[in-house]
């Protein structure tokens, strides 16, 4: 083999631990023997570089033939052996190369390599004691040794060593932070806490060993000294939020959530304070808004998140949280330009064009909603909701060619999700009904209930729009058998008293809702259309209405 000059100079400096050990003579010349026996090694060393694994194994074990205490040699045989999975035969070749040299730390770091690499936690271990003794101050032998202790669960041996090692370096951060993991493991609170002490005294304005001790104090219950640390991050960093936050939830249960909220102003305001642990602090305070109605807690949190825009003015999750805020206080209209105003500064969060989306088909808003599906569909074009969506504006619109393009992209993303496939055919019967084309309306919410015949949704959209076109007892016929089954009846009872409506048999309708939101849990829709019943609203808008309720639930076989 060929071999030029740049690589040989290359190899030479590269295995000067293998050279080292070749035979030289008094007057420091080598013999031919000697250059012959180079010569191969290198060779050896080259053909293994390049991938030759088994022709360089043939070299290296002849050359062994030559000086079979040449650990050189060994030590590439050995490599050989690894790299080829041979992991016990390296073991042994690397043991005898120990035995020869004892000194050598890169054969035990070799062998303690292989032993890890055949999950040998405990052999790896034992080899680091070795290791250790040649090379008493590198603090990575110990760190190892210490994290194959803990693998074969001999954190009594970790700690051992660990403390070890202190006792030749003095204190030592990686020490403390491995013995603090450690006593956490084995549940040993105060033994823990100790080692954070030890760390905070060692850098004490390291505010990451600030949080930690502080955290530790407030699992004990020593809020006092947990303030203290927080108050000393606030000398070293005045805008740090967390610690402000967190001192100021000290008080969080002697007041009002509102009084509490606008206590924050001065950190909500702090351009310079992360933005967000404040987003964090005032999420569970927006949660507690589901389901209920407060108008002192959303007015605080609506004065807080604008003093949080105020320092943060171009934050999508400030704005989105400002929407979440006016949903659930049922302020649609401004939570929809606040969604908007979120979707200007951040279009990559599906969750916002949801519940813009969302609210857009809830307030009838058909022109806007073809439009935000249209952008939506630009960043998530995969998203078959989106298309279902976009459909359902056009069908609104009376776009009818539209809205079945935009089906049948939903179709064909589809695949084999039944659930997605018969809403797409109840809403092309829809389509085809409003369209004027009222029998193949049928066949497409018949298609969808041979997909889905426990689907008690289709079958209540079916019976709506037979009683659109006068089919009052048909509607009532599909409703019956639906109306028995433990699914969805009570939404099918509900649905029969509205085509009993439709078709003038109010008494009769409204005794299907007398106790109907006792068992429902959509108490207050139920409560509404039985309003609008007492009110004698007009039989079409409560159909279409009860239609748009319908639409907007999602049910799955």
């Amino acid at each position: 083999m060929r071999i030029s000059k740049f690589n040989i100079f290359f190899l030479i400096t590269f295995s000067f631990l293998y050279l080292t050990s070749l035979g030289q003579d008094a007057s420091n010349r080598y013999s031919e023997e000697d250059v012959k026996f180079e010569e191969s090694f290198i060779e050896g060393l080259a053909l293994k570089t390049s991938g030759e694994a088994e022709e360089a194994l043939k070299i290296f074990e002849n050359l062994l033939e030559v000086d079979r205490r040449n650990v050189a040699v060994l030590y590439e045989i050995a490599r050989i052996q690894k790299i080829k999975g041979k992991g016990q035969e390296a073991i042994q070749t690397i043991e005898r190369a120990i035995r020869i040299d004892q000194k050598e730390v890169w054969f035990h770091l070799f062998k303690a390599g292989i032993q890890e690499q055949m999950n040998d936690y405990a052999g790896s271990a034992e080899t680091y004691h070795k290791i250790i003794d040649l090379d008493p101050y590198n603090s990575q032998h110990v760190f190892r040794q210490t994290d194959h202790f803990l693998k074969v669960n001999l954190n009594q041996s970790a700690i051992e060593a660990l403390d070890a090692f202190e006792d030749r370096v003095g204190p030592h951060e990686g020490v403390y932070q491995r013995r603090y993991d450690i006593y956490k493991l084995e549940g040993e609170q105060k033994l823990a806490r100790n080692q954070l002490e030890l760390l905070v005294n060692l850098y004490p304005s390291n505010i990451d060993y600030l949080y930690l001790l502080a955290g530790e104090f407030i699992t004990e219950g020593q809020l006092n000294r947990a303030d203290s640390l927080l108050n000393r991050i606030l000398e070293i960093d005045p805008t740090d939020s967390k610690a402000s936050m967190a001192l100021a939830g000290r008080k969080k249960s002697d007041s009002s959530p509102e009084t509490y909220i606008l206590s924050l102003e001065k950190i909500f305001k702090e351009p310079t304070a992360e933005l967000d642990p404040k987003v964090i602090e005032i999420i569970p305070f927006v949660e507690s808004l589901n389901n209920r109605q407060d108008t002192a807690l959303t007015e605080a949190l609506l004065t807080a998140i604008s003093w949080i825009e105020m320092a943060h003015p171009k934050e999508a999750k400030v704005k989105a949280i400002r929407a979440d805020v006016y949903q659930l206080s049922n302020d649609y209209e401004n939570a929809i330009e606040a969604y908007k105003d979120a979707l200007m500064y951040e279009k990559g969060v599906y969750s916002v064009w949801e519940q813009l989306l969302f609210l857009l088909k809830r307030e009838a808003r058909y022109e806007e909603l073809d439009v935000y599906t249209e952008q939506a569909l630009d960043v998530f074009p995969n998203q078959i909701k989106l298309w279902l969506l976009n459909a359902y504006s056009h069908r609104k619109m009376e776009n009818y060619d539209n809205a079945l393009d935009a089906l049948e992209q939903a179709e064909f993303m589809a695949f084999d999700n039944e659930a997605i496939k018969q809403e797409i055919a109840a809403q092309r019967g829809a389509i085809y009904f409003e369209k004027g084309d009222k029998k193949m309306a049928m066949e497409m919410f018949d298609d969808a209930i041979k997909e889905m015949p426990q689907n008690y949704i289709i079958h209540c959209r079916k019976s709506i729009f037979l009683a659109r076109g006068g089919h009052h007892d048909k509607a009532i016929q599909q409703l019956e058998d639906i109306a028995k089954m433990e699914r969805g009846k009570e939404v099918a009872t509900a649905t029969m008293g509205v085509v009993y409506y439709h078709s003038e048999q109010k008494d009769k309708a409204r005794s299907h809702f007398e106790n109907i939101d006792l068992i429902a849990g959509q108490s207050d829709i139920f409560s509404h259309v039985k309003a609008l019943m007492d009110d004698d609203v007009n039989k079409a808008q409560l159909l279409d209405f009860w239609l748009e309720f319908l639409e907007n639930i999602v049910v799955s076989s």
